[in-house]
């Protein structure tokens, strides 16, 4: 074999391990993408140990599907489970396209914010649409699919803590008060409808219908006034 030609092989070995480098580099940044913000991600790339930011108003939501549970005990695992990643991935384009982040899904239960892990204007009120928004792709899913499904949904807004727990399995999260109560919203939510605290209502009730609920001994709290979401002013339910 002359020079030449040896030369040629070994840069084609070289060429062809660069691309298979590439490709594996592809493949783990899409892994930590699924897992982490891009904000988030590029800060761990770059080295930074410990994440944790305070955001002084975001938007957070909750839902939850109603009597899932009840269905998974006559639903083959299978379906169940094909039934429920169809829904939440239209979830989560619903919410890209809106420029706010799930955060995680615990079971049939659906987490997202606004104004992490970057701050935006009008926090709430871009929630307040987004929640809307997942009603309406609900309704368009039980048509499609002949199913009956109905959300809870629970919103609130104010200041969070985010950052990163974990090494080896990586999750990015959220804590405070504020968390705690959009969770709260939902879990005390009637199915069908949108539940807010009062902060929330406060925030968006120059855009939204809202209407008072009642006041409900929230865990933890006590009494507290709860409202429902009905729609944007002048058009009820609209997106």
């Amino acid at each position: 074999m002359c020079l030449a030609t040896s030369f040629d092989r070994m840069a084609e070995r070289i060429e062809e391990d660069q691309r298979e480098i590439r490709a594996r580099h592809q493949e783990n940044e899409a892994l930590l993408l699924n897992i982490l913000p891009r904000p988030i991600a590029t800060r761990l790339k770059q080295g930074e140990g410990q994440i944790a930011d305070a955001f002084p108003q975001v938007g957070i939501l909750f839902a939850d599907l109603v009597e899932f549970t009840k269905l998974s005990s006559v639903t083959h695992p299978t379906e169940l489970v094909a039934l429920l990643n169809e829904l939440f991935t239209e979830f989560d384009e619903l919410m890209t396209r809106r420029g706010l982040e799930k955060i995680k899904t615990i079971g049939d239960c659906y987490m997202a914010v606004c104004g992490v892990p970057e701050p935006v204007d009008a926090p709430a009120h871009a929630m307040a649409e987004a929640a809307l928004a997942l009603q309406k792709s609900l309704a368009r899913f039980n048509d499609r699919t002949g199913r009956s499904f109905q959300l809870r949904i629970g919103l609130n807004c104010g200041p969070v803590v985010a950052g990163v727990i974990g090494s080896s399995k990586f999750i990015y999260d959220l804590w405070g008060d504020t968390v705690n109560m959009a969770s709260r919203m939902e879990s005390t939510g009637q199915p069908g409808t949108i539940q807010l605290t009062e902060a929330m209502a406060e925030a968006i009730k120059d855009r939204f219908d809202v209407e008072l609920r009642g006041t409900f001994d929230i865990k933890g709290k006590g009494p507290t006034s709860v409202w429902i979401l009905r729609g944007t002013k002048g058009q009820p339910g609209a997106l």
